[in-house]
């Protein structure tokens, strides 16, 4: 599979990667863009020509994600403020979501990495991860190292010290600058068109086991005109959220189990086996879409959207974008996310994030010569008196403000005009390109849906009070670690994916289970998850 070949790439350029990382020496690490006092002492021609250069915009390469209408291409006015403030000239290098993980495998082989980089995370590709691992061999620069450029940011690291903690590389460094998550809610869950349900009498509430959850389903199906219930973008990332509802997940590194506070080869327990016939016996009821491994963002989003789909497992935040779209024909419709049923007797807790995501943060390659306009640009964006132009632009010509005081968009963009204005010439809104900080304004997209909030608001909060209720560990790894588990990691997640795909598919029949567990003994599955444990048990 693609993702899984992006990963393998990774894995053989990161040596190369390494080699090229220890020929760097410690001034190329800074970064020629610094100030003059942190260059070699006693070099005053190159102390001089950065000061006399200092007045002159530098360029700076930007590799972000390119997803929904925006224009990337063109310069919009989201780009101009970020030039201003850094006093730098932006070269946006935009990279279709369903491309990142390949184009930054060209960059980082041939070693031409953009000065920015975002760190995006496809399917069971981990961007965190490789950004971790490089960062300490002198390919990214170290923020923590420049706390004094980026007071405001440092300021949320200390309000949130135990969520800050998970972006500690394994030399005690911190790389990437993240998305400040407050009041840090968790948004994925189970949403289910009630509107259907409430046809054959059948209450979300009253949706309290697996069983249950199965009968809904098969009632959505029958109601929905015997058309398949759940699809998902990113194949088994999403389909694989129905494991949590069985206590585990799918994928190996996150295998920590809450209950014995250490991390277990989840395929050995009934939970996952049950798990994967659970969804075996979706797919063979026509519940599950034959297209679920290999459907689109865009594919899933218009099959929800135009009713082809009654459920889905994804941020719960799209119940309103959905909703709206659903009941342009369907004047009823209502999308309601539901709480996970329980499994033999008992409901799973889900875990969070921390107050900072790392899916969406920034780094900056080590050879820039742009550090401190960089700096200086994301200082300004984690500034909260700031984000109001960044998100909604300027009051009177991009928004206008509400009776309560909170922006609104001044045109519609279901309208040329709006279209226009906000995706071709001013960018902002939403947008996790440039957004530093989600306030809950922007959580719940009041730009989007006025006073009373995203109705997925009420949702949200739910899950995150009865559903969220510990901090998933975020494990930091020695190199010696990384190096002893990084090629069986790499098997093990493309066999893992695969195999239970095909389990699904009923292309291997779940008799065939304990095979497949001898397999991943074979694979160094064990292998991996005693590294974690030791790596937890220190990070502990």
């Amino acid at each position: 599979m693609r993702r899984e070949k992006a990963l393998i790439v990774i894995v053989l350029v990161f040596s190369l990667l390494v080699t090229m990382a220890a020929c760097k020496s410690n001034t190329e690490n800074a970064g020629e863009g610094q100030t003059s006092e942190s260059k070699m002492e006693g070099d005053s021609t190159q102390a001089v020509t950065t000061k006399s250069e200092s007045n002159d915009p530098k360029e700076v390469e930007w590799m972000l994600v390119q997803y929904g209408p925006y224009n990337y291409t063109n310069h919009l006015k989201i780009y101009q403020m970020y030039e201003e403030v850094g006093n730098m000239k932006l070269k946006i290098l935009p990279v279709p979501i369903d491309a990142y993980v390949e184009k930054l495998n060209i960059y980082l082989a041939s070693n031409q990495i953009p000065d920015i980089v975002t760190s995006y995370n496809e399917s069971s590709f981990s961007n965190f991860k490789v950004i971790q691992i490089l960062g300490p061999k002198g390919v990214f620069v170290p923020i923590s190292d420049h706390y004094d450029k980026i007071p405001n940011l440092k300021n949320y690291f200390d309000k949130y010290p135990d969520a800050m903690k998970y972006l500690v590389a394994s030399d005690g460094k911190v790389y990437h600058m993240p998305i400040v998550w407050e009041p840090g809610y968790d948004t994925y869950g189970l949403v289910m068109r009630t509107d259907l349900l409430a046809e054959k009498n059948i209450n979300p509430e009253d949706i309290k086991t697996i069983d249950d959850l199965f009968n809904a389903f098969m009632v959505l199906k029958e109601a929905n005109n015997g058309k398949p219930v759940v699809g998902a973008r990113f194949g088994l990332n999403r389909i694989g959220m129905f494991a949590k509802m069985f206590g585990i997940s799918f994928k190996i590194d996150e295998s920590y189990s809450v209950l014995n506070d250490k991390y277990i080869n989840q395929f050995e327990t009934k939970n996952c086996k049950d798990a994967v016939a659970f969804l075996a016996k979706m797919y063979d009821e026509g519940i599950l879409h034959p297209e679920w491994v290999s459907m689109s963002d865009k594919q899933w989003s218009e099959a929800m959207m135009g009713s082809d789909l009654a459920a889905f497992v994804d941020n719960m935040q799209n119940i309103g974008g959905f909703q709206g779209a659903l009941r342009e024909t369907i004047p009823d419709a209502e999308l309601t996310a539901v709480i996970p049923p329980k499994y033999e007797g008992k409901m799973y807790a889900w875990g969070k994030a921390s107050n900072f995501a790392v899916d969406w943060a920034h780094v900056i390659n080590s050879e820039t010569k742009a550090l401190d306009e960089i700096l200086k640009a994301w200082n300004w964006a984690y500034d909260m008196d700031n984000h109001e132009k960044i998100i909604y632009g300027e009051e009177g010509v991009s928004f206008e403000r509400r009776e309560d005081g909170t922006p609104e968009w001044k045109y519609d963009t279901s309208t040329d005009k709006g279209r226009q204005f906000y995706f071709e010439e001013w960018g902002g809104r939403t947008n996790r390109n440039w957004l530093r900080i989600f306030t809950e304004a922007e959580i719940f997209s009041y730009v989007y849906f006025g006073l009373d909030g995203n109705p997925g608001k009420p949702h949200i909060i739910n899950y995150n009070e009865k559903v969220y209720t510990y901090v998933t560990p975020n494990l930091m790894l020695t190199d010696e670690e990384n190096e002893s588990i990084k090629s069986k990691l790499v098997t093990l997640e493309t066999f893992v994916e695969e195999n239970i795909v095909k389990f699904i598919y009923g292309e291997i029949s779940i008799g065939e289970w304990d095979e497949f567990l001898e397999q991943l003994e074979d694979l160094g599955i064990n292998d991996v998850i005693k590294v974690y444990n030791t790596a937890y048990e220190r990070m502990k």
